[in-house]
């Protein structure tokens, strides 16, 4: 007589479902190749470049943000994004109106941003903005997807710290009064999710690249891209 497979149901937290899944979130973990146009010296090469599609979803989930926020505004805040590369860990700072820090029971909307999926400011279908992020999980997945991940934002009222370790795994939040306006995301990715060592120079080349395009389509935004030894 043939055994059955035992049929168990399983329920799944969203940062379990999304470590163990990373491609329905993130894309591929695995390196792929791709044809693209790389600048090296003030030109642009045409090129195969071997490179880890979902670790770069991860930065670019935390750019859109200050792309979103410089849209909603009709650029007349965050239109100076700033990137950092140091010490293993990416920083993307912003001079946008900061994020909302009212209570939604009883945790900063800032707080549920970067800590819980399907929350995000785009769900309004009558009022969103023309923006990039549309499904409320993208910074999430850069927190869920890194060893630590640090948020300041600054509302012209409150500096809401936000300090997220382990892969999401637990965080902390504290607030204090400030004048300022601002936000700054810093984030080290955990390579061993990526099957990485180290990151490589192609990573920092298809992030000008990145900066270049928007650049382009968005000229009244300042983008500063700083990379510690390159």
């Amino acid at each position: 007589m043939k055994q059955h497979k035992e049929n168990v149901i399983v329920k799944m937290s969203d940062r379990e479902h999304c470590l163990m899944r990373p491609s329905m979130y993130i894309g591929a973990v695995d390196i792929a190749s791709k044809d693209v146009f790389i600048l090296e010296n003030d030109k642009f090469y045409f090129k195969t470049i071997s490179y880890n599609p979902g670790f770069l979803k991860i930065f670019d989930e935390i750019l859109d943000n200050s792309i979103d926020e410089a849209i909603r505004t009709n650029f007349e805040f965050a239109n100076t994004i700033s990137i950092y590369y140091n010490n293993e860990t990416f920083t993307i700072e912003d001079n946008g109106r900061g994020i909302p820090q009212s209570l939604v029971d009883g945790v900063p909307q800032a707080v549920i941003a970067f800590t819980e999926a399907r929350a995000g400011s785009n769900f309004n279908e009558a009022t969103k903005a023309n923006g990039i992020g549309t499904n409320g999980i993208g910074s999430f997945l850069t927190n869920v997807y890194s060893k630590s991940f640090t948020v300041e934002t600054c509302d012209g009222k409150n500096k809401l710290t936000l300090n997220s370790i382990n892969n999401a795994e637990s965080f902390t939040y504290n607030i204090k009064s400030t004048t300022k306006k601002g936000t700054s995301v810093s984030f080290k990715p955990d390579l061993e999710k990526f099957k990485m060592l180290s990151v490589d120079n192609i990573y920092f080349d298809l992030i000008k690249n990145r900066c270049l395009h928007l650049a382009q389509c968005f000229p009244e935004i300042k983008f500063k891209l700083e990379i510690e030894g390159k």
